[in-house]
């Protein structure tokens, strides 16, 4: 799991693996959570900060089937470097060299204001 800073990375992944709300701060580091649905295993890893971080965190990359890209659709001003990010990702050798599975997720739709998923996918230009 991976996106920008105040994407709610964290108060998600603890969602998923503790099924309570954690009201948290950014923390800067990584958090591994291990939880199970029905019959399947998920090994959760919450990379914070995925601009600056994800080009050094490839080893862990490699090991993922899926990744779960977190955007903020409250905040207008991170979507250039969302859209940078993706492209970092979606280019790097790791990920076009093996199927993984990508879904972003438009996280903080609740907060007035907050553009629409269609508004997301043109600025982040996922029709491309």
């Amino acid at each position: 799991m991976c996106g920008m800073d105040n994407a709610g990375k964290t108060t998600l992944l603890c969602h998923l693996t503790q099924d309570e709300y954690t009201n948290t701060l950014p923390h800067g580091q990584w958090n591994k959570q291990t939880t199970q649905f029905h019959d399947c295993s998920f090994v959760l890893i919450n990379v914070a900060d995925t601009f600056r971080v994800f080009p050094i965190q490839t080893d862990a990359y490699r090991e993922v089937a899926a990744v779960i890209y977190v955007v903020n659709v409250s905040n207008r001003e991170s979507m250039h470097n969302v859209r940078e990010n993706l492209e970092d990702i979606l280019m790097d050798d790791t990920y076009e060299n093996e199927s993984k599975t990508l879904l972003i997720l438009a996280n903080k739709q609740d907060i007035p204001g907050g553009m629409s998923i269609a508004e997301v996918i043109e600025k982040i230009g996922i029709e491309k």
